[in-house]
């Protein structure tokens, strides 16, 4: 991996993007701001772009440039430190990919989570033997280091969704995800209850769309959106394949995306008819 994917870039970017949003709304040039700190008109663009880390000394030079009140010095300066360190997620290097680096980041973080999923378990809330199975069958060669790596992440993933500081969640998963058997019948029954189990927390709301409610405009389309905190607070949306992530945040194309959201919530069953189904399925099992 290059540096930039093990260095948090979305920490970077989210800190660039609120540099340039006070220096904007202070009138000034990036020539004007990077004369005033002592660095090149190239060092600030990749700065306010998130390709180079951010140091702590620049950011308070900027600071009566941009006004910014003691609330925000603090976070800028706290955001400046973090954005310098290895990412969090650097010790999974070799089982995750690149372009999905962000979107991990960006999950530990959210205010929320909007998630549509018509094939695989929401990847938090897949059980260990759920995992090793959809691993093999992306990565045959895997070894078994890359299996429990797999495995560790994504009950990392689960602790950020779960814990005392975790986001709403809210998911509707088609009922294929319930009916497909990944990894056999005793593997799905231990998925399935855990599923009902996750739909319990007071922060997540879980619903299936059944069989009979027909075609829906989401069908077949797997996708997340983010709500990240303030300063400055944006939208995301992440589409995944095999072959890329996807990330847009134009405000129509996130707005599209939480209306084909809102469309198949509307056809889904209620959390406690999700769960009763799920039940079902798992004593048929």
């Amino acid at each position: 991996m290059s540096d930039v994917e093990q260095r948090a870039p979305f920490l970077r970017r989210r800190l660039g993007d609120r540099l340039r949003e006070l220096r904007k709304a202070a009138g000034l040039t990036p020539k004007e701001v990077a004369a005033e700190i002592g660095i090149s008109t190239a060092t600030l663009s990749k700065i306010e772009t998130g390709k180079q880390a951010v140091k702590p000394a620049y950011v308070k030079l900027m600071w009566p440039l941009y006004a910014v009140d003691a609330e925000e010095r603090a976070r800028l300066l706290r955001m400046a430190e973090e954005s310098g360190k290895p990412g969090r997620l650097s010790r999974y290097s070799t089982i995750l990919r690149g372009d999905f680096v962000d979107y991990h980041e960006m999950e530990g973080q959210a205010e929320a989570i909007w998630v549509h999923e018509p094939g695989l378990v929401f990847g938090p809330f897949q059980v260990p033997d759920y995992v090793r199975a959809i691993r093999r069958a992306a990565k045959p060669d895997s070894d078994e280091d890359d299996l429990a790596a797999s495995v560790e992440l994504r009950q990392f993933r689960f602790k950020d969704l779960t814990g005392d500081r975790a986001p709403a969640v809210d998911i509707v998963l088609d009922q294929a995800v319930l009916c497909r058997e990944v990894g056999g019948r005793e593997v799905m029954r231990e998925q399935l209850g855990l599923l009902a189990d996750v739909a319990g927390l007071p922060n997540v709301d879980l619903r299936i769309i059944p069989f009979e409610a027909g075609a829906y405009a989401a069908q077949g389309a797997g996708f997340a959106v983010l709500r990240l905190p303030p300063e400055p607070r944006k939208d995301v949306v992440f589409i995944e394949s095999d072959l890329v992530a996807e990330y847009l945040d134009h405000p129509s194309e996130v707005a599209r995306y939480r209306e084909m959201f809102e469309q198949a919530g509307q056809l889904a069953l209620t959390p406690s008819e999700s769960v009763d189904l799920m039940d079902r399925l798992r004593s048929s099992l």
